[in-house]
């Protein structure tokens, strides 16, 4: 079994929680969680929540980043995982939402694949109600979104997230595409991307974005996509997990 490192840029310490809930709840546990302090802070989390990772029997790795850029951290935590021989790393975000079979669903992709995830098939707003179902295919993709991206630790040995304003993450996407790895989405099961009214990009496009897809009624979060087992790499269920 391949070992995998899960690196979170963090700087919201009352998220301190959910970043632990997110990884305890997944049914398929990486091997390390790197938690990555955004702006020079330390990891943020709590010491409750440190000895909660560690009691799942997950090596937590707090670090440090000295310039305030999700770009930075995740460049960092890449190097680290290099540095502890992980097979395959994945990308999160602090905030965003991640159903129990969200790890074992990109560790079954992997195995035929290099570099799978999702892209934000669903949006919510900080209160949880819906703004956004983005109908986009799943399978081969030219990007991912970058709260969900997992690759083989060979590309951390090749290729960096660019530092600009915004769009890093497809960035890096298709840089990886242009170097020849076939990237992969999974589909929309056990992901939903929270909208943070505040976040450049959504001060940017929102407008436009919102025009592109039909808001859809406010709901709760424990809908069936989110918390039912998703289908298999190639859109078979397969019925087992990969532990």
């Amino acid at each position: 079994m391949a070992d995998w490192c899960v690196t979170v840029p963090f700087h919201r310490p009352e998220l301190s929680g959910h970043v632990v809930d997110t990884i305890l709840r997944q049914e398929y546990r990486p091997r390390w969680l790197l938690v990555v302090g955004n702006g020079g802070g330390v990891d943020g989390l709590t010491p409750d929540d440190r000895r909660r990772v560690e009691l799942g029997g997950i090596e937590l790795i707090p670090m440090r980043c000295p310039i305030a850029h999700p770009s930075q951290a995740r460049n960092q935590g890449m190097l680290k995982a290099v540095e502890l021989g992980a097979d395959w790393v994945c990308m999160i975000d602090s905030d965003d939402h991640y159903g129990p079979q969200f790890l074992s669903e990109l560790v079954l992709a992997s195995r035929p694949l290099r570099m799978v995830g999702k892209r934000p098939h669903y949006v919510v707003d900080n209160d949880g109600a819906f703004l956004v179902h983005h109908e986009v295919p799943t399978g081969i993709s030219p990007w991912l979104g970058g709260a969900a991206q997992a690759f083989e630790i060979e590309l951390a040995k090749q290729l960096e997230y660019p530092i600009i304003a915004m769009g890093e993450d497809v960035l890096f996407c298709l840089m990886a595409h242009r170097m020849g790895w076939e990237i992969w989405d999974t589909g929309p099961h056990n992901f939903v991307y929270e909208r943070r009214g505040s976040g450049h990009q959504w001060r940017r496009n929102a407008r436009s974005y919102m025009k592109r897809f039909c808001p859809l009624e406010p709901v709760e979060l424990n809908l069936p996509w989110f918390i039912y087992p998703p289908p298999g790499p190639l859109g078979q269920h397969t019925g087992e997990s990969p532990q």
